[in-house]
């Protein structure tokens, strides 16, 4: 096939496949069902809106008239006053349906929770895994992947490169440890799911609040094994293509948030990391620490405008996964305004790390220990109660009936040198 491009691609065997997309606007019902209306309520003018945060958009091809397309279309009101940069290089004025989509409820204008999101860097999803970002066969695999500036990068397709799928895994749960680049990926929506992106561990794949989406992860090798924990959250939304969008514009808010008042992050040994593409990133705007509070903050029973609820979140045996989660629903269906909160109540140190603190802690809040059980992340939230799971992802018991403990840490992953 010939790419249009004014740059190099090296062409992967990849399948790349986009997530189905349905043309629903954003409305008060969604953001009430996600707890935004509820965070706006509180907050006023002073809620997070993502600005000063870079985005990246990784796209499958739609073919338009035998044309690859993978660009959102830029004219659009939705991306008024933002840099939109194609990384790959496609015809001028060629755009994508599904791109604009997903960039509407991603960054755009009017249908994102992050609306201040001011500059995007788009892939197409094979010239990222190449010589574009990823580099899986650039120089024989044996380059690191590239650093950038965005802090999350939505990945709303689905897709296998057959053997090449261990190293690409490898490299995006790498890239997540190093660089603070969170990945939000879909899910297929309905069958089994493919290895890429969703089966990386460092991830947050998406899923919908009706269900009818793929579960498990997909049997890649030893490691990236079969039947892990997928989704890790829902939203209600019709498709796994925006559900990975609106989950990804939540995650800019909360990072937005972290970003913007460094005394969030108080650990007396690290209370920030440099990346390697030179940027601060405090504690509370790790890419662990936005995972754990995105899936601590979620809520197992629902009552939506939008359409299905969640009703019978660990009833069944068969739904219950090991690690405490619900087969379908993973974590539950977001809730910005119980994830904001947990943000915003700041880091809270053990009496062992800041003695002076006496151990002392509020309702909710988080505390990042960079030297503890590989970077762990602990979770205060109130009001919400799991059985003891096991794993990479782990809750404790209710504390007091009140109080939950959640540590999250990533796994390390590593690339040439």
């Amino acid at each position: 096939m010939k790419w249009f491009s004014t740059r190099r691609i090296v062409r992967l065997s990849v399948s790349l496949s986009l997530l189905a997309l349905t043309s629903v606007s954003v409305h008060a019902g969604y953001n009430d069902d996600i707890g935004f209306t509820a965070l706006v309520s509180e907050l006023g003018a002073a809620v997070p809106d993502g600005s000063g945060i870079d985005v990246m958009h990784v796209e499958a091809p739609l073919l338009i008239n035998g044309v690859p397309a993978w660009m959102p279309d830029t004219l659009n009101s939705q991306f008024s006053g933002k840099t939109i940069v194609d990384e790959t290089g496609a015809i001028g004025g060629l755009s994508s349906p599904h791109a604009t989509g997903i960039g509407r409820s991603f960054y755009g204008n009017q249908g994102s929770i992050a609306p201040g999101i001011s500059f995007v860097s788009v892939f197409l999803a094979d010239h990222w895994l190449g010589s574009g970002f990823i580099r899986i066969a650039t120089n024989g695999g044996k380059q690191q992947p590239m650093s950038s500036s965005s802090r999350i990068s939505n990945h709303s397709w689905v897709g296998s490169a057959g053997t090449l799928d261990t190293d690409i895994l490898r490299r995006v749960d790498w890239l997540v440890e190093t660089d603070e680049l969170l990945h939000i990926v879909g899910l297929k929506n309905g069958g089994a799911n493919q290895a890429l992106l969703s089966g990386a561990y460092n991830t947050i794949s998406a899923g919908r609040t009706d269900g009818i989406h793929a579960t498990g992860s997909a049997a890649v090798d030893s490691l990236y094994t079969a039947g892990r924990t997928r989704p890790d959250l829902v939203t209600p939304t019709a498709t796994t293509s925006q559900s990975t969008a609106k989950i990804s514009s939540a995650a800019t808010l909360l990072v937005s948030a972290g970003n913007a008042d460094p005394s969030l992050s108080t650990d007396p040994a690290q209370t920030f990391t440099i990346n390697r593409a030179g940027g601060t990133v405090y504690n509370a705007e790790r890419s662990e620490v936005i995972r754990a509070a995105l899936m601590a903050g979620a809520s197992r029973a629902t009552s939506n405008t939008t359409g299905f609820d969640i009703t019978d979140y660990r009833v069944n045996v068969a739904d219950q996964t090991s690690n405490g989660l619900d087969r379908r629903f993973g974590a539950g269906q977001l809730d910005i305004h119980n994830s904001y909160r947990i943000i915003s109540s700041g880091e809270q140190n053990s009496i062992e790390d800041q003695n002076s603190s006496g151990g002392i802690i509020g309702s909710a809040g988080f505390d990042y220990d960079p030297f503890l059980a590989a970077r762990t992340v602990v979770i205060r939230q109130p009001a919400i109660s799991f059985r003891q799971p096991r794993g990479l992802f782990s809750l404790s018991q209710p504390w007091c009936g009140i109080l939950i403990l959640m540590a999250a840490h990533k796994i390390t992953s590593t690339v040439p040198q």
